[in-house]
């Protein structure tokens, strides 16, 4: 697989990828740009195979990285930026943004954070007056500007009950991820337990799809008094919140708690701090007679929270949060042996030298069956190419940590090396028996394929004995893994081990089922196609 198919699979892979999650999303209308986009990159990459088929990946890398990945990886740096508070480089950012990505309402976001870099610098003094009598000029201007002015002046000015009922009004809340989290948390800040719960409930598909769903459960722990899963959410996103802040949340889960005496100490402290942002809104939660939630919540409320609850469980272990644990180490020793070795096929001839490969013991199915069995080993550790290493080492890299922490390093090792031997294997019984060419064959992607597969196990079981929905939803994204290696395989890379590949893939989800799976937290994979 040379790198100018690669860089082709990767840009259709993307765009195909990009639409199908505009579709699927409940903020579509609002993501067009995204769909024009993706469909122009796939017009001009069928346009370059025609027309230069050789360097048809060189040729559409340079539009998609304009057009495409360096928008989207900006778009979610903005995100985090404005999440912190980082107003001034969010705004330089999105000015660049606006020439490579015009569309989806980029140019009034510009004209908006130029507004809020002024609120922001504001508040973080602690001047909250000065801070909404620039907000109300803008309260009735149209769009989201208007949206956001009136909807950061209502929480500045603590004004929660006519926030809430502002956004009652609003006809397309079930859309707006931003007024769906700020009215649960109106209903917080007003005592209303039971319906913020109900809000949360009715919203937590629209917040999911918009990554919003953190930001919801920590108003929602903060307000039952909830203080575990609240300070697990903090942990997780410690990089979004300031310790203040994290303070200011933790202290409010312990005033609607019951325990008083230890909020309104949290809050003390966070008075004399030198956090100016912070001191107005301690003061007022302090001052603040929150209702203890244990007295309020009713039955229906309660086990919300607690499927609450267990959904921040199953995110951490099967993937829509972080992971603290252990170090992949096991993953690391595979990658390292896999590098060695290719160091080695450099050294004693060159790494796409047939002969040098054959000596090292690449398969060869023929000679396998006369009695050489030991290629079976030793051809997993071989790769024809840097290309080959690198998208092997990359997959396993970004596979491997969630399967082993999923699984232990012992039952993780078994894994690979029961997949990539049994791959191997696979070729040589069709071989033999006349359904394949007698050929060479390298590499770890059987292995790596059987990862995959493991993997899906894993979210299969969560899906069938845990209930996890994001164990289902990841399981559909593992099986599409696997159906487009098999139609690269098949259609355009016929070099590739079309077999190997997908009895990788099968032995690894049958091998990974009869094992035991580890109840921990663990990380999200990131998604890779090898060859």
């Amino acid at each position: 697989m040379d790198l100018n198919v690669t860089v082709l699979v990767l840009i259709v892979f993307t765009c195909l990828l990009m639409i199908y999650r505009v579709i699927l999303s409940p903020f579509r209308n609002l993501l067009r740009g995204w769909v024009i986009i993706s469909v122009l990159l796939l017009v001009i990459t069928g346009i370059s195979i025609v027309v230069a088929r050789d360097n048809a990946g060189y040729i559409v890398a340079i539009p998609w990285l304009l057009l495409f990945a360096i928008p989207l990886l900006g778009f979610r740096v903005v995100q985090r930026l404005v999440a912190q508070q980082r107003y001034a480089p969010a705004s330089r950012l999105v000015k660049v943004l606006i020439w490579l990505h015009p569309m989806d309402g980029w140019l009034e976001q510009s004209r908006l954070l130029k507004i809020m870099i002024q609120v922001g610098a504001l508040t973080q003094q602690g001047d909250f007056e000065a801070a909404a009598n620039i907000l109300r000029p803008y309260e009735n201007a149209p769009a989201q500007l208007g949206y956001m002015a009136k909807l950061s002046l209502y929480r500045i000015e603590n004004r929660w009950e006519e926030l809430r009922t502002w956004l009652e009004s609003m006809p397309n809340l079930e859309r707006n991820p931003n007024g769906q989290v700020s009215y649960i948390r109106a209903l917080g800040e007003l005592g209303d337990y039971n319906t913020m719960v109900a809000a949360f409930a009715r919203y937590r598909k629209p917040l999911v799809a918009a990554r919003a769903i953190n930001v919801a459960r920590l108003t929602l722990f903060a307000f039952v008094g909830e203080r575990v899963p609240l300070d697990r959410i903090i942990q997780v996103s410690s990089r979004l919140y300031p310790s203040s802040i994290r303070q200011y949340w933790l202290a409010t889960a312990d005033l609607t708690a019951g325990d008083a005496a230890k909020a309104h100490q949290e809050f003390d402290e966070l008075l004399a701090g030198k956090e100016a942002s912070v001191r107005i809104p301690a003061q007022r939660r302090r001052d603040l007679r929150l209702p203890r939630a244990s007295e309020i919540l009713t039955p229906e409320s309660q086990e919300i929270i607690a499927q609450t609850k267990r959904d921040l469980d199953n995110d951490e272990r099967f993937g829509a949060q972080g992971n603290r644990g252990k170090r992949p180490y096991a993953t690391y020793a595979l990658i390292a042996i896999n590098v060695i070795v290719f160091v080695l096929e450099i050294a004693l001839g060159g790494s796409t030298n047939l002969e040098t490969l054959y000596k090292m013991g690449a398969l060869v199915p023929s000679v396998v069956v006369g009695g050489e069995w030991w290629r079976l080993l030793a051809a997993m550790f071989l790769h024809y190419g840097l290309l080959h290493l690198l998208l092997n080492m990359l997959a396993l890299f970004a596979l491997g940590l969630f399967v082993e922490k999923a699984l232990g390093i012992p039952r993780y090792v078994l894994v690979y090396f029961v997949t990539g031997l049994g791959s191997m294997l696979v070729i040589v019984l069709l071989t033999e028996n006349g359904l394949m060419a007698d050929q060479l064959v390298v590499g770890a992607s059987g292995a790596i394929m059987g990862i995959v597969g493991a993997m899906g196990a894993v979210m299969y079981r969560g899906w069938r004995v845990d209930k996890a929905v994001i164990a289902r939803e990841r399981l559909g994204s593992i099986v599409a893994i696997v159906l487009f290696q098999v139609f690269i395989d098949a259609f355009i890379i016929t070099q590739s081990s079309l077999i190997g590949h997908l009895s990788g893939a099968i032995i690894g989800f049958l091998v990974a089922s009869l094992l035991k799976h580890h109840p921990t937290t663990v990380a999200k994979p990131a998604v890779a196609i090898n060859q």
